[in-house]
């Protein structure tokens, strides 16, 4: 059988050798998980490798699956080991499920002795640095004075026949009150520095989109002075007075300039309403002056289509060039 999957393996497609190679990582992973668990120094890599091995076996079931409608290469062995190792991960034994540990004090302190507590889930025993907890029923409670600077404390949780299942480092960091009032006031300054950077990023961010939009807002005003003059120059005061003898309509109208370019030669629609409510048109006028960006100025000029019937006047303007 190892004949068969090794010559599969040599002639297999590339996604073959993959599901192979995965299958058969996975497993390692789990392994080297397991036996490294026991040394402090690894840490929680050991979760981070057991994570991996976990990924690596449900990658190998989709690759499998694949492999599977082809039906062109054995792939049993590899369903087995995918399989083995997803299941022996996730229903492996943690310590959270055998002992509780709990202590009133926090690293640093400035306490002399710490005395560690829990309880115990299944049975067994708790020992700290060799020294055997005292147990009242399933609760055990275990002393310990402290020295300056860092204290190591080595928990060891042995089953009810003596076996040791899991091991576990506590560090405890002692320090006199002047040097915790020290940290302390160290923390508060960098969190102060923190808050402050912050802050500033902040109002760094908010003017840069404030600038960002005013930037924005004056290439729409540019253009829109450009090509729709009258949606941006404004009209503040206007009043005619009407000739009926000569049918004319005399016009003072006061313009600003708000666009950020000298502007000239504006162009007026004049319109003019009958008391039926009828708009009836009065045409164009052009007053050729200039006028500088956020200038105002008093523009004059008639208007000889006035009509008798008319009322009222109604003003725009249509037109202006940039100087």
């Amino acid at each position: 059988m190892f004949k068969k999957y090794r010559e599969s393996f040599q002639s297999g497609s590339r996604i073959y050798k993959t599901t192979a190679s995965i299958s058969l990582l996975s497993p390692f992973l789990m392994l080297l998980g397991i036996s490294t668990s026991k040394y402090e120094i690894i840490g929680e890599s050991v979760n981070l490798i057991l994570l991996l091995s976990v990924f690596l076996s449900i990658l190998t079931f989709l690759f499998l699956i694949f492999l599977l409608f082809k039906k062109t290469r054995p792939i049993l062995v590899y369903f087995f080991f995918a399989l083995s190792t997803f299941f022996i991960i996730l229903f492996m034994d943690k310590n959270e499920e055998f002992y509780k540990i709990s202590n009133e004090l926090s690293s640093p302190t400035t306490e002399e002795q710490i005395t560690f507590s829990g309880e115990l889930l299944r049975g067994g025993s708790i020992a700290i640095n060799g020294k055997k907890s005292e147990l009242t029923e399933n609760k055990w409670k275990a002393s310990f004075p402290l020295i300056l600077g860092e204290n190591l404390f080595q928990l060891s949780f042995k089953t009810s026949s003596g076996h040791e299942k899991f091991k576990q480092t506590i560090k405890i960091e002692r320090i006199t009150p002047e040097e915790l009032v020290l940290r302390k006031q160290k923390e508060a300054e960098e969190l102060l520095a923190k808050k402050r950077k912050a802050e500033d990023e902040r109002e760094r961010t908010e003017q840069l989109t404030k600038q960002e939009n005013e930037s924005k807002e004056k290439a729409e005003l540019v253009r829109n002075c450009e090509l729709h003059p009258g949606k941006v120059l404004k009209i503040l005061k206007w009043n005619f007075v009407k000739d009926d003898l000569f049918r004319t309509a005399y016009f003072n109208v006061l313009v600003e300039n708000t666009c950020p370019f000298a502007m000239k030669d504006f162009g007026f629609h004049v319109t003019y309403a009958a008391p039926s409510g009828t708009v009836m048109e009065g045409g164009w006028e052009t007053v050729y002056e200039k006028l500088d960006s956020g200038q105002k100025k008093w523009m004059r000029f008639s208007n000889n289509v006035w009509r008798e019937q008319s009322n009222s006047a109604s003003l725009e303007i249509y037109s202006a060039s940039k100087f």
